[in-house]
Order: structure tokens, then sequence, then C-alpha cells
């Protein structure tokens, strides 16, 4: 058992901080999104090259999210919280001044360390301060913010890219990460500190992230090598026998597993999560490659490629608000039917997406997956995060976020295969889309026939 106090005396500078954290984690997320196809010219690169500058920061956090759930939770959401946001500072610097692209995408699977550090005990210091009956404006607010910061991230990017150099995408996080670190420092007075009573095994932490860096570089390398060939074969297997060898480490470490049992047990719990990550898959191959159609079949700028996903981005923010509201109204579980719904309806006209698309259907297209993912994320996380005791939810929100984040990662590697061994841009991207709209029906195979509200226990610590 661990005893926590919420001692939190939060005031208007607190929640201030708070979402201008969330919007920029949002914003960095997605600031590459648009400028890929300037780095692939610039440094050379083909698809599987320019999808690691994403691909390594996402798998980075998503791997290390649930450490960091632990540690906010262990030692106090705010002291974690000031460690990630100086983490994620320095390496922002450092990424700046990188004379490869290897080394903007060692520095920015870095930044994903302080990104892991620092969201779960965002998280945590939200729904802690908001009465469970409220939870979900919490949701709205995470799921909205963070929303809009997805939706400025290319928008920002492109247009430091087009005035200037991509360098300053990195250093533009400098000056808002300190303000946010000083409205921290003032105004979040008090700590939400835990007794030690569990520990973290790193050895753990280090073999789960072995093992998912083994896929995922497989996945990239077979579009080159074969999937047949030897060293392909042996990243699979090696990232089989890590995985299963962290599973039993992790199983008889009891309460202080990486993964605590009580989830692993909580099947409704675990669906949950499993739905998150297929619609995050779903979500990051429209971010990515997206813009890539606009820009080779429409010939948009940087620009304009990132002004051209706005219909999902905005319509995301606007409905996660709107999602928000409807949680204390009709429930979570009818807003995830709902969602999953609009999302198959706009990947289904997305998927035909093709030379001579209609714009105004592609447009339609991305209006209704926005308002999907918008209803979606809040009714997720506020399930995830009212099925657990308050002392336990910077770790709920790091293992929902670590399934969302790496899931997501792994799918869209997955995508990225497909589009490599295509025999052009546009015909990948074409199957990558199919593909999508599978996993979307999959979703709804899960929500509509797995997913109830009976029998989810509430998981203790």
């Amino acid at each position: 058992m661990s005893r926590c106090e919420n001692q939190h005396l939060f005031n208007k500078g607190g929640l201030l901080a708070i979402v201008l954290a969330v919007f920029i984690f949002g914003c960095d997320f997605t600031i590459f999104a648009a400028i890929l196809p300037v780095l692939s010219r610039e440094f050379s690169l083909d698809v599987t090259d320019t999808q690691w500058i994403f691909n390594g920061y996402a798998l980075t956090i998503g791997v290390l999210i649930i450490t960091g759930g632990r540690l906010a939770d262990l030692y106090g959401r705010k002291r974690v919280l000031l460690i990630g946001f100086s983490l994620f500072i320095f390496f922002s610097i450092l990424g700046g001044f990188s004379g490869s692209v290897w080394g903007l995408i060692v520095c920015r699977a870095l930044m994903g360390i302080g990104v892991a550090l620092s969201w779960p005990a965002l998280l945590g210091m939200l729904y802690s301060i908001i009465p469970r009956k409220n939870a979900g404006i919490a949701g709205g607010i995470l799921a909205g913010v963070g929303s809009l910061g997805n939706a400025m991230g290319p928008l920002i990017g492109a247009a430091i890219t087009d005035f200037g150099s991509w360098r300053w995408v990195m250093w533009v996080n400098v000056p808002f990460s300190l303000f946010v670190m000083v409205l921290l420092w003032r105004y979040i007075v008090k700590e939400v500190y835990c007794e030690a009573t569990f520990t973290i095994h790193y050895i753990n932490v280090f073999i789960l992230s072995f093992s998912l860096f083994c896929l995922l570089l497989g996945l990239d390398l077979a579009v080159d090598l074969g999937f047949n060939h030897v060293f392909i074969l042996g990243l699979f297997s090696a990232f089989i026998v890590s995985l299963y060898g962290f599973r039993r480490l992790d199983f008889n470490l009891d309460n202080n597993a990486l993964i605590p049992h009580y989830i692993t047990k909580n099947k409704q719990f675990m669906l949950i999560c499993l739905l998150a990550a297929l619609v995050s898959t779903q979500f990051f191959s429209l971010l990515l490659y997206l813009p890539q159609f606009f820009s080779q079949q429409w010939h948009y700028s940087a620009i304009q490629s990132s002004v051209g996903i706005l219909p999902i981005i905005l319509t995301c923010v606007l409905f996660a608000f709107i999602g928000g509201v409807l949680l204390g109204y009709i429930g979570r579980l009818w807003v995830m039917r709902v969602s999953i719904v609009v999302i198959l309806l706009g990947v289904g006209l997305l998927s035909r997406i093709s030379a001579s698309s209609d714009k105004e259907v592609l447009f339609i297209g991305m209006m209704l997956f926005g308002a999907g993912l918008g209803l979606f994320n809040p009714s997720i996380t506020t399930q995830a995060m009212t099925l657990v005791n308050p002392e336990s939810m910077s770790l709920a929100g790091g293992i929902l976020y670590m399934f969302r984040i790496a899931g997501g990662a792994i799918g869209l590697a997955v995508n990225t295969s497909i589009i490599a061994s295509s025999a052009s841009l546009l015909q990948g991207i074409q199957f990558a889309f199919l593909f999508n709209l599978f996993l979307s029906v999959l979703c709804l195979i899960l929500m509509m026939g797995f997913i109830h509200s009976k029998g989810t226990a509430t998981i203790v610590n």
C-alpha cells in the first residue's frame, strides 16, 4: 500500500502552468509533421529515415512514461515535473545544434525522457484537484488543450522553417518551457508526496525499452533487407524473447512490478488501453502522411500542408471540450461508442484517397475523424483515471499513455513499412489508409462487443 497526501495549494497560476505545459507537449509532438519533406530534401533521406524523427520521440515517451508515473507518485509530482522540463529544455537546445539528422533523432528521443517524466505528473495534478463527479471537465481540458497544441505544432514548425531554419523548431521550446517552470515553482506550493512503499526495478525498464526498440528497428530495416533476412529475424526474435523475459520478471515483483498485477488482471482497463493504441495508430498515420500527400500530389508548401490537416485538429479541439461536457450527461460509455462510429466514417472516406481525390471528400473525412477523436480522448482518459485511487493517478495515466504512444508508434512503423514497400508514395498511402480502415473496424468490434460498464473493477493500490 502507499499513503499519499494531496497537499496542493492550487490557484489560477498553477492551473495556467498545467494548461501551458499540456499545450507545449501537444505542440512539440506534431511540430515536425509538416516539415519532414524539407528535412528529407536537406539530408537526402527516405521515408523510413524521417519517420524516426517522430517515432523515436514517441517510442521513448511510450516506453518510459510508466516509470515517470511511478516516480511522480513516489517522489512528488511537482519535483518530477520540474526535472522532466529541465531535460526537455536541455535536449531541445542540444538538438538545435545537431550536425546530422541522426543527431536530431537522438536528441528528440532524449527529449522524450523529459516528457515521459512530466506528462503523468501533469495528469495526476489536474485530476487530483477536480472532484470526481466533474472528472469529465479535466478530460476536456487535457484533450482540448492538447489537441490545440497538436493543431498549432505543424503551423509553428512550418512557419519557422519557411522563414528561418528548422533548428529554431527545437529552440522555440526553451523560453516557453522556462516560463512554465517559473509558474510551477511559484504557484504550485506543495507537492503530492507518497511514502516510498514500493521500488522501481530499472532493469525492467531497460528490458522493455530494448524489446520495443528491436521490434521497431526490425520493421524499419525489413523494408530494405526483407522480412526473411537473418538480421531481421534476429531482431524479431530478440523482441519476443526480451518481452517474455520482461513479463516473467515483472510478474514476480508483485506490487513493485513496472506494470502492476492489479492492472493487468483488469480486463476492461486493458481493453481500453488497447482501444487507445489502435486509435492512436490511425491518428499518427494521418498526421504524418496527409501532409506528404498534399506536398507531392498537390504541390503544397510546408505551411500549406500543415494548414491542410487543420480540419482534423480543429474539430478535435472543439469536440474535445464538447465531449468533456457530454460525459456528465450521457456517460463515458456512450460517448466512446459514438466517437468510434464517427472515427470509422472519417477513416472510411480518407481510405478512398487518390491522385484525383475530391478535396471536399477529404475535407469531410478529416472533419469526421477529428470530431470522433475529440470525443474519444476525454472519454477514454477519464474512464482510465477514475478507475484508480487518487494516489495512483499518475501511474494509471502513464500506463494509458504508454499504450497510446507506443502502440501508435508500432502502428506507424507498420504503416511506414507498407508505404516504403509500395511502388510509389501515393500507392503506399492508399494501402496504409486501407490498413487504418481495418483498424477502425476492429475498434468498433472491441467497443461494441467487449467494452462495457458492468464488471469494471476499481483498481486499487
